[in-house]
C-alpha cells in the first residue's frame, strides 16, 4: 500500500459510497508506516467555512462550542507569590547623633550611595554584614545573627607585637573589619584561631584560656 496518495478506484465501489473512507485509510496508513500523509486533499473547503461561521456565531454570543475544553484536565492553579519580606533599617550618624529609619535595606542603601560614593549593591552587602561602617551605626530590625560561644580572644600583630584582647569572637571580627574596611566573617577568624594561620600575613588569633596571666 502506498501512502503518498489514494485512489478511490483502487479500493472498490464501497469507498465511493462512504464519504469518510479516505479519512480512515489515511489514518490507517499513518499507524502502519509511522509517516503522516498529506491530508490537505481530504479537507472540505465548504464544510470548513460553514463550521468557522458557526463557531464565530457561538463565540459572539459568549458561549463555548462542544468539546472546546476536551482534553483539558483543569485550569492551571494560580500561584500566589508571598510578599517579599522587608526589614526596617536604623542608621545613626556617630558624629552628629542624627538618626534615620528606612523601610528596607535598599532604601537605606540608596540614601547612603551619594554620601559614601559607592554602588547601591555594595552598600546593601555592607549594611547586612556590619554594625558600624563609615561613621554610621547600623541596626536591622529582626535580623538574626549567628550565635558564637562567648570566649575571650586575642589578636596579635606579628610584625609590631601589638596585642588586642576582645571579650568575644564577634568583637574581634568587627575590629578587623573596620581596620581593613573589608567584610570579614566570624567563621574565617574562628578557623584561623584554631589552625594558627595568619590573616594578611599580619594578624594571628588565639583564644584566651582562663587564668592566662600573659593575656593583656
Amino acid at each position: 500500500m502506498k501512502c503518498a496518495a489514494y485512489s478511490l478506484s483502487s479500493v472498490g465501489k464501497h469507498f465511493e459510497e462512504n464519504e469518510t473512507s479516505e479519512n480512515y485509510l489515511a489514518f490507517a496508513a499513518w499507524i502502519v508506516t509511522g509517516k503522516m500523509p498529506n491530508l490537505a486533499y481530504l479537507m472540505d473547503k465548504e464544510a470548513e467555512q460553514k463550521r468557522m461561521k458557526e463557531l464565530d456565531e457561538i463565540y459572539a454570543k459568549g458561549e463555548k462550542p462542544e468539546l472546546a475544553d476536551y482534553g483539558r484536565i483543569g485550569k492551571k492553579p494560580t500561584i500566589v507569590k508571598s510578599p517579599k519580606r522587608t526589614r526596617k533599617v536604623h542608621l545613626t550618624n556617630i558624629e552628629t547623633g542624627e538618626e534615620k529609619e528606612f523601610e528596607a535595606i535598599k532604601d537605606a542603601a540608596e540614601y547612603l550611595a551619594p554620601i559614601w560614593n559607592m554602588k547601591v549593591n555594595s552598600i546593601e552587602t555592607s549594611l547586612r554584614m556590619k554594625r558600624e561602617y563609615k561613621g554610621y551605626k547600623i541596626q536591622i530590625e529582626g535580623k538574626l545573627r549567628r550565635k558564637y560561644k562567648i570566649e575571650p580572644i586575642m589578636a596579635i600583630n606579628i610584625k609590631t607585637g601589638e596585642k588586642h584582647k576582645f571579650d568575644c569572637l564577634v568583637d574581634c571580627t568587627r575590629y578587623i573589619t573596620n581596620l581593613y574596611d573589608v567584610i570579614v566573617c566570624c567563621g574565617a577568624i574562628k578557623e584561623k584561631a584554631k589552625t594558627g594561620k595568619t590573616y594578611k600575613d599580619t594578624w594571628r588569633f588565639k583564644y584566651i584560656a582562663e587564668g592566662d596571666i600573659n593575656a593583656k
